[in-house]
């Protein structure tokens, strides 16, 4: 693929405008202390028992603590295999847990109660894409290996 197709197709799955803005602003409020980092008790304090769920996913080095880059790659991984509106919902419910005020929701829009739904939710996604991507991966192989049977030789 052309580098300007790649960068075009990446950055449809990358965090902009009012996502960005929104994910510092929950990342800001979540991080009590103001140092830049967030640790495991004010994960725990901002979102509750879902929050010490969410810090597996997001401490990608194990350090116990959240830089605002594993914050951003956590939330662009989100929007990149589950789309821009999961990851809408999952801003929507941390600002819910979190006090902080987010955009105008319609009345009629559903969002699951808690975040450890949306967590619950995104694993399930996970989980289905890894199977058909392993279903896809075996047809692949099957057909790269199956006897041309329909050619005369």
């Amino acid at each position: 693929m052309p580098a300007a197709s790649w960068q075009s197709a990446n950055s449809s799955n990358r965090l902009h405008g009012d996502e960005k803005k929104r994910s510092l602003e929950i990342y800001r409020t979540i991080d009590r202390d103001e140092d830049g980092i967030i640790d495991a008790a004010e994960l725990l304090h901002a979102l509750g028992q879902s929050g010490s769920q969410l810090m597996n996913s997001l401490d990608l080095d194990a350090s116990a603590q959240v830089s605002y880059d594993e914050w951003t790659d956590y939330l662009n991984q989100v929007k990149k295999n589950h789309g821009a509106a999961v990851l809408g919902l999952f801003l929507t419910d941390c600002e819910r847990s979190t006090g902080v005020s987010g955009p105008a929701v319609p009345s009629q829009a559903s969002a699951p109660g808690d975040v450890s739904e949306l967590i619950a939710m995104v694993r399930q996604l996970d989980a289905r894409v890894a199977k058909l991507q392993s279903d896809v991966g075996s047809l692949l192989q099957a057909a790269h290996f199956q006897p041309n049977l329909g050619t005369d030789q």
